[in-house]
């Protein structure tokens, strides 16, 4: 799944340990901006339009309205929100070393090192139900008439991935260009985190635990492990302006075959006995959904990149 419309900067630099820049040591990271995303919609006065979250009940595996607004019942009005955030970030280090098939104006580089990748991404949900008229069950908080209430559901998911990595940079030098095309491979684990959050407060002020996607049956703070690989292909043209001095733009593709995300992580299937919302909220028995179950994805992002080269 690729992360939309995002800017970011890169930043690399290499230091030659020979005078001839054969043997080298590269260091470089990349950082894109947080991108931030939601939605929301509000009924009138009356309880129009009707709003309302779809949910599965657990013990009858019917799916039935959990109404946020509705003008015939109360009549409820409401506001229903959502929001996430997405942030990508790398950094590495590399030997860098010349191989034998260099030659003249071609530059087949060798490099050996060690790679970091971090995602970090977010989705909540937040809705806002009054019933102005106090009609009996048609709202209630924790089993009993409320007169409004909101929820919130928070579902944050963090990725970082550690690895060795290998990789070969082919350069071609003509007069004032150079191309280079750079294939890397990084492998080795991926550490994922999924925290999980909701709370219901009514308007007394007294709060229960739990919204109405998450709840005391996966609520709660998640972690594993996975081996995980992170490719990367660059192609990068540059143009000297001056000595020491060049443009430089380039297209890259990187691919990181382990990570959680948040919305993956919601289970829709839900026993109303644990929604403090639901009129049956507090019955005991049947199933303990909505339950937490890791769902891992792959993930790639590409992009263009345009900057300036300096060589001392």
């Amino acid at each position: 799944m690729p992360i939309d419309g995002q800017s970011g900067v890169r930043l690399g630099a290499t230091v030659w340990i020979d005078e001839d820049a054969s043997i080298g040591v590269q260091l470089g990271g990349f950082l894109l901006s947080r991108v931030s995303s939601g939605s929301a919609f509000r009924s009138d006065s009356n309880g129009n339009p009707s709003l309302a979250q779809p949910i599965i009940d657990a013990n009858t595996g019917i799916q039935f309205p959990l109404f946020i607004s509705d003008p015939a019942i109360g009549p409820l009005t409401g506001t229903y929100a959502n929001a996430s955030t997405s942030r990508l970030f790398g950094w590495e280090v590399n030997g860098v070393f010349d191989t034998a098939m260099s030659s003249g104006p071609l530059k087949v580089r060798g490099l050996v090192g060690f790679r970091q990748i971090g995602l970090r991404e977010s989705y909540s949900e937040s809705v806002t139900i009054q019933n102005p008229q106090g009609t009996p069950f048609a709202l209630t908080f924790g089993g009993t008439t409320s007169l409004g209430l909101s929820t919130l559901d928070s579902f944050r998911a963090d990725t970082d991935f550690y690895g060795v990595q290998v990789g070969t940079r082919v350069g071609y030098h003509f007069g004032r260009v150079d191309v280079d095309v750079t294939g890397k491979l990084a492998m080795g684990v991926s550490q994922q985190r999924v925290n999980i959050s909701g709370l219901t407060t009514d308007v007394s002020g007294a709060a229960l635990l739990g919204g109405l996607r998450a709840l005391s049956s996966n609520i709660g703070s998640h972690t594993s492990n996975d081996f995980a690989v992170a490719p990367e292909i660059g192609l990068n043209v540059s143009y000297q302006v001056a000595k020491g001095v060049s443009l430089r733009a380039g297209y890259n593709f990187l691919y990181l075959s382990r990570v959680v995300r948040p919305t993956n992580q919601i289970d829709l299937v839900t026993n109303p006995g644990l929604v403090p919302s639901d009129p049956s909220f507090g019955t005991i028995g049947g199933p303990s959904r909505p339950h937490y179950d890791r769902q891992a994805a792959d993930f790639w992002v590409h992009g263009l990149s345009a900057g300036l080269t300096l060589e001392f």
